[in-house]
């Protein structure tokens, strides 16, 4: 008698997870291996591995595949068709994402394994077949369904007791909250530290010294850190819960305060003032053409740049930045107080001249050829002719008075007409709105330019700068800085005329 062959002994991949420190404190994993070793005893097969993050951290099942290391570890046993049954105690194991993508992600690694998925009830979903492809697309789902209404319920509890007074964010540094009792405590030690932030940020003290202080007194960081970090301490002092309100889901919760509003409104008023966060700042170079001049030889933008101990300041060609920056021309440095007041003496005299700006306005808005809407109009008298003509024409075949032969060749030639003029209508509809477009801006700059040239006999720094942008910013307009000094301004509306400026390199 021929000997019967041996069933095939599957390879088993488990897979456990657990999204959250409660679930672990819950036994949740040492659930899900019981269940898993049953299933071992009922479909006997030989472990190739058990993929558990848990003993790790938790990881939520609505998170991405990049960022599940479980996931990334099955991903790598698929490619290598390493095992033949993927076991979990359930689907929603696997995953709760919302995005049907993450979720079919899971099942092209099982499929490409040519493995299947079995749970803790021995049910199996089949990859490579259309009814396991169902299986697993409803069970996903409803476990994605199921975290939604999870996430809903849990949000809803959380402003509920919000509302209550009981906090559901983390608690202010020096403040306790117990729970059972609702009732809040602070800590004496920490409160002393928290008052000393405010101490010696009024004292003139900056961030970094602070924070070095604590740290070299030995004084424990918040929240477990490993260090005082000044980014922290700032917003301690910023924070809301320092005088009183502790921020819970759109509610603020009385707590005991650590300081008062007047305190805590100077301080921070002292950052500011000292730059104490970030140290002392750098003091912005007024520049009249920054980020709007640039080089005539290159193209690149002007940079302003410092001219060392003594604080003038320059326009340098960007190019001279880069490595493979060209000579000449793109290395010379113009003073910008000389360009900058060689521009504005330009502009009072273009901006004090009505006339000329009235011609610089109609020069730039003028849209050459047909007036746009005569056209329009023209267009359509034309479409509606060859509508009438393709009526009678068909009237015409209908009551059998033109051969069919000469009916096809009228109405080729009509639908070729109609093309022609529906795509000339395109045009000269498009030409009529950018003239309309064209004459509102028009309007809406000549009542800019008025502002402009008060803005300028008013002498501030920030009017000039407005002014200059006005007119130089938008498309096609340039300014020029050249080798000899000699700036061009060439913004199409108003300024056409070049201004001189001594250059100094």
């Amino acid at each position: 008698m021929t000997a019967l062959p041996k069933p095939q002994i599957p390879r088993i991949v488990e897979l456990l997870r657990v999204s959250g420190q409660g679930q672990a404190d819950r036994d949740t994993p040492a659930d899900q291996r019981a269940a898993l070793d049953w299933l071992r005893r009922a479909f006997p097969g030989d472990l190739v591995e058990t993929i558990d993050c848990g003993a790790v951290r938790a990881v939520s099942g609505a998170a991405d595949l990049n960022d599940r290391p479980d996931l990334r570890r099955l991903a790598e046993l698929s490619r290598a068709k390493a095992y033949d049954e993927l076991r979990v105690r359930h689907i929603d194991r696997l995953t709760r994402h919302t995005d049907p993508r993450e979720r079919f992600a899971i099942f092209g690694m099982v499929h490409d394994a040519g493995a299947v998925i079995r749970d803790a009830s021995g049910h199996v979903i089949d990859p490579a077949s259309e009814i396991g492809e169902v299986d697993y697309f409803l069970q996903t789902l409803m476990a994605s369904r199921e975290r939604t209404r999870i996430c809903e319920r849990t949000l809803a509890a959380r402003r509920r007791l919000s509302a209550e007074g009981v906090p559901q964010t983390k608690l202010g540094y020096g403040r306790r909250y117990d729970r059972k009792t609702r009732t809040w405590h602070v800590v004496e030690e920490e409160a002393r530290i928290y008052r000393r932030l405010y101490a010696d940020v009024l004292d003139g003290k900056s961030l970094p010294q602070i924070a070095a202080a604590l740290d070299a007194e030995g004084v424990p960081p918040p929240r477990g850190g490993a260090r005082w970090v000044p980014n922290s301490i700032r917003e301690m002092i910023g924070a809301e819960n320092a005088i009183g309100f502790h921020p819970s889901y759109d509610y603020k919760i009385p707590c005991p305060p650590i300081t008062d509003a007047e305190t805590q409104r100077k301080a921070l008023a002292a950052l500011r003032a000292n730059a104490t966060w970030s140290g002392p700042r750098k003091v912005k170079r007024e520049a009249l053409l920054r980020k709007l001049a640039r080089c005539p030889e290159c193209g690149s933008l002007m940079h302003v740049a410092g001219g060392g101990t003594q604080g003038k300041v320059f326009y340098a060609c960007g190019s001279r930045r880069k490595p493979s920056g060209a000579d000449g021309a793109c290395r010379r440095y113009h003073r910008v107080e000389a360009v900058d007041a060689a521009v504005l003496a330009q502009l009072r005299r273009e901006l004090r001249d009505p006339e000329k700006l009235a011609r610089g306005l109609a020069k730039a808005n003028t849209i050459p050829g047909p007036e746009g809407q005569e056209q329009v109009e023209e267009i359509r008298a034309e479409l509606a002719a060859l509508d009438a003509r393709e009526e009678k024409l068909t009237r015409l075949a209908t009551i059998g008075k033109m051969s069919e032969a000469i009916y096809e060749s009228q109405a080729a030639e009509i639908a070729k007409l109609r093309e022609g003029a529906e795509s000339r209508l395109s045009i000269a509809q498009g030409r009529a709105e950018a003239r309309e477009r064209r004459a509102v801006k028009a309007r809406d700059l000549m009542e800019a330019l008025s502002d402009a040239a008060r803005l300028i006999e008013g002498g501030t720094f920030a009017g000039w700068r407005r002014v200059v942008e006005l007119l130089f910013s938008g498309e096609g307009a340039r300014i020029l800085i050249h080798e000899d000094g000699t700036v061009t301004l060439d913004g199409g509306v108003p300024v056409t005329q070049p201004a001189s400026a001594t250059g100094c390199s």
